[in-house]
């Protein structure tokens, strides 16, 4: 489903590139962002990278862990990121 060139994010009920009314943040399909790029999450406080096109690690506060990334969970609003320089050696 598309609308305004957005798309579709059903596990938000939301339209990709919108942001998070109470949180802020931008709603993110993290399987779009390059591995190595890191993000952070304001509406859960946590900090995370990119680690291959199906696998985030997640800073939490209390423990660090790899969540894998479905179709059912895969996007965030992310309130920034950054990806990962590219080298050319």
């Amino acid at each position: 489903m598309e609308s305004n060139n957005k798309l579709w994010c059903e596990e938000y009920k939301d339209y990709y590139g919108n942001s998070d009314p109470k949180y802020g943040g931008v709603l993110t399909d993290l399987r779009k962002l390059p591995v190595g790029t890191k993000f952070f999450v304001a509406n859960g406080w946590w900090e995370g990278e990119v680690l291959s096109e199906n696998r985030i690690l997640v800073h939490a506060p209390k423990e660090d862990r790899v969540v894998e990334l479905t179709d059912n969970y895969h996007s965030l609003y992310l309130q920034h990121y950054s990806a990962k320089e590219s080298s050319n050696d």
